[in-house]
């Protein structure tokens, strides 16, 4: 939302999260929410399965579409720590991942639309 220069619950970004099909990951979505506003029903949050998570990552943009696309990559290292945690860890698991600084979590790509 600061990249894009959005504020929660304006409805201004759209959101494909593109995760295995599995938890822990999928919580992004659930992130995503809670972090955007945006939400699976009103269609600005979208999931995309991946087949690993190495692959996973979410695609954001402004939904008139003006200026480029991000694209927000989890760390590696971030992705491993958490992959193969018993469901019970989630929450635990979520709250260290609120403590922790974004390069240790994630990298944002920006990627121009004229490209394509």
């Amino acid at each position: 939302m600061r990249e894009l220069k959005s504020e929660w619950g304006r409805h201004e970004l759209e959101i494909v999260c593109y995760v295995p099909p599995e938890t822990p990951f999928t919580c992004l979505a659930d992130g995503l929410s809670v972090g955007t506003g945006n939400s699976l029903g009103r269609l600005d949050l979208r999931l995309a399965e991946v087949l690993i998570a190495q692959e996973s990552f979410v695609a954001v943009r402004r939904k008139d579409r003006q200026g480029d696309v991000l694209e927000v990559r989890p760390e590696p290292a971030y992705l491993k720590s958490i992959a193969g945690r018993p469901v019970e860890e989630l929450e635990r698991l979520s709250r260290e991942c609120s403590r922790m600084p974004e390069e240790k979590l994630f990298t944002i790509r920006r990627l121009s639309p004229e490209g394509l």
